[in-house]
């Protein structure tokens, strides 16, 4: 049987070759039963290597060891040298726990050594420690991981190892991350200084070279920069300083190139070459104005507005400068200062203060606008301001639109005449915003027997449209006049209403407070004038109230009117048409003695033409939407055609 054996391993030795697991050189051949017993005691140790833990009827997930630090780290190294890293595993599972190690990757083991002794059985809470050695004999980096086992399963606890690198942050860079040198705009004969700041964050440092792209650049024979060979020191910051130092006026660019090597082996290997951007101007004019333009906006007669003009300086030493214009006007127009010194590379604010009065441009007819004729009240004032060294002065312009804050009121006072105690007169005004700015106004502490209310815009456009002028008596719907806000140039019609309380005579003001652009407040009296009257004949309600009936039915209602004067009275009732209100009334026209009464019997008879002429303004309005909607189809139809 020996023989056979031989025989059977030299056959599967001279067969075809079948894949080999890794390390492995030779595997022996199993039989059937072999494999089986072999898979059934892989299952058993399995089963006891690893189990659910369970602790007063709760179960344990997760990892059961932590270990501190939570990745193992090996940064910066270099090959020969030997590192040591000193692991916590500490128990976070619900009891009692064990572990113990398991190998690393073949192809990493021979370059670590662990210094461990199994602690057994391990409460929870309990830490052990772990001593790792590394010795790299290659300068590549490794990232793989320190396996553990313990009870309740494999744990992999992150390991890596890197090299010594070379990490470059390059500032300032341009929107493509290329290194940039901006001079701005520096003036003929002075020089500007940029530095390039480069971050070395990595532990290996490089060499570096700087020269430029183009040897034949104009830029070049005014451009200096030092160092132009070094190094960028490990975790440090190397700085390029640079000098631009032009002759000719003009606009510059040129590019230099960067090269970096650290010469280093393996991942560790660090070349590269940048493009250095540079670019600048050379200018003559030292003091500018920072606007050509300040524009003032809407200025209000009688207020104060501000503005500053700011100068600046682009030499590097003070300058002298002065106003020249405008003069100031005493009271309207200010400056200061007139004169003043900028320091070097610094900026100076002329304020200006401009509080004009209604005839400003009447009497300085120069300032007035000539690009906009057709504004009324728009300004524009030149300003000049001259340097001490510098030939050509700096100009700039203060614009803007002048305007008032006025209402006009028409009329102007408002006369009620006699009015009967418990009655109501009306009378009509017209506010007109003379302003180019919108006012919101309001009336303030008006007495309880002056109200104010806003015309209904139907009745405006219904006596604009009677060519005849009359006022309409109508006025339910109208907004409360009280309060609102008036467009510039806006005329708005309110209606005053006094009701006074008793026989005396009324003389007041109704003050009304506007507030304008929210620039200005400003306070008008209107004079109000009227005289209570006791009257002759009295009502016993004023309010009828008659019921809602069907057509053809009859609702009867009755009014009590007294004469306490001491003089007979005759009395007309006036109603609406009959086909208009339905009403009748008895007696229309009596005779009163003194302190007499009379009954006066109201009846409220509807028809049916009566009834049809509330259902007319409906039936317009759906006829005049259909027309609409008809106008609207054809116009559609003839755009399509």
């Amino acid at each position: 049987s020996g023989a056979a054996d031989e025989d059977d391993e030299g056959v599967a030795a001279e067969g075809p070759e079948e894949a080999l697991p890794e390390g492995k050189l030779w595997v022996p051949k199993l039989t059937k039963l072999e494999e089986q017993y072999l898979a059934a005691a892989k299952e058993r140790q399995k089963e006891n290597i690893t189990s659910v833990q369970r602790c007063w009827g709760k179960e344990f997930k997760g990892d059961a060891f932590l270990a501190k630090p939570s990745v193992i780290a090996f940064d910066d190294f270099e090959v020969g040298k030997k590192y040591r890293q000193v692991i916590e595993v500490t128990n976070v599972s619900l009891t009692f726990n064990q572990f113990k190690l398991l190998p690393l990757e073949d192809k990493y083991k021979e370059f670590f050594e662990v210094q461990f002794e199994p602690p057994g059985r391990m409460s929870a809470g309990v830490t052990r420690y772990i001593t790792l050695w590394f010795l790299p004999k290659v300068p590549e980096n490794i990232v793989t991981t320190f396996p553990i086992l313990a009870k309740t399963g494999r744990i992999d606890f992150p390991l890596r190892c890197t090299t010594k690198k070379t990490i470059l942050t390059v500032t300032p860079q341009d929107a493509d991350e290329n290194p940039l040198i901006d001079f701005g705009q520096v003036l003929s004969g002075e020089s500007g200084h940029c530095v390039l700041r480069v971050k070395n964050t990595g532990a290996l440092p490089a060499k570096f070279e700087l020269e430029p792209e183009d040897p034949g650049s104009d830029l070049l024979q005014a451009v200096s920069w030092e160092p132009q060979k070094s190094e960028f020191k490990a975790h440090g910051t190397t700085s390029i300083s640079f000098t631009f130092k032009p002759e000719a006026v003009g606009s510059y660019a040129t590019a230099l190139r960067l090269s970096i090597s650290n010469g280093a082996a393996g991942d560790a290997r660090f070349e590269e070459v940048k493009r250095v951007l540079l670019r600048g101007s050379c200018i003559d004019v030292p003091i500018y104005v920072e606007k050509e333009l300040y524009d003032l906006k809407t200025c209000i007669f009688g207020h104060i507005f501000r503005e500053n003009v700011v100068i600046h300086n682009r030499r590097s030493v003070p300058m002298k400068i002065e106003v020249e214009k405008p003069k100031q006007i005493d009271g309207q127009l200010q400056i200061n200062p007139v004169l003043a010194y900028i320091q070097g590379n610094k900026e100076q604010a002329i304020q200006v203060k401009f509080s004009p009065k209604e005839d400003f441009l009447d009497k300085n007819p120069q300032y007035r606008d000539q690009t906009r004729k057709s504004a009324l009240g728009a300004f524009r004032i030149p300003v000049k301001i001259v340097g001490a060294e510098q030939a050509l002065p700096v100009h700039t312009v203060l614009t803007g639109t002048l305007t008032t804050n006025d209402l006009r009121f028409e009329p102007s006072s408002l006369n009620f005449g006699r009015c009967y105690v418990g009655s109501t007169a009306v009378s009509r005004m017209t506010v007109i915003n003379e302003s180019l700015l919108p006012q919101r106004y309001v009336f303030t502490r008006l007495p309880s027997y002056l109200s104010v209310m806003e015309i209904p815009k139907d009745v405006i456009e219904e006596q604009q449209a009677d060519s005849r002028g009359t006022e309409t008596a109508v006025l339910d719907g109208g907004d409360d006049g009280a309060f609102g806000t008036l467009l510039p140039g806006e005329r708005r019609q309110l209606c005053v209403a006094y009701q006074p309380e008793a026989a005396t005579e009324m003389k007041v003001k109704m003050q009304l407070k506007a507030i304008t652009g929210g620039l200005s407040a400003r306070e008008f009296a209107v004079a109000c004038r009227g005289q209570g009257v006791t009257p002759m004949l009295t009502l016993s309600h004023t309010n009828v109230d008659l019921a809602s009936i069907p057509s053809g039915s009859v609702s009867t209602e009755s009014v009590v009117i007294s004469n306490v004067s001491k003089v007979p009275y005759t009395m007309n009732l006036v109603l609406p048409p009959q086909e208009l209100s339905g009403l009748k009334a008895s007696p229309v026209c009596v005779t009163l003695l003194p302190q007499q009464t009379q009954r006066v019997q109201l009846e409220f008879r509807p028809t049916e033409d009566y009834v049809k002429l509330l259902e007319l303004p409906e039936t317009l309005g759906a006829e005049e939407g259909d027309g609409e909607a008809a106008a609207g189809d054809a116009g559609d139809g003839a755009a399509d055609g």
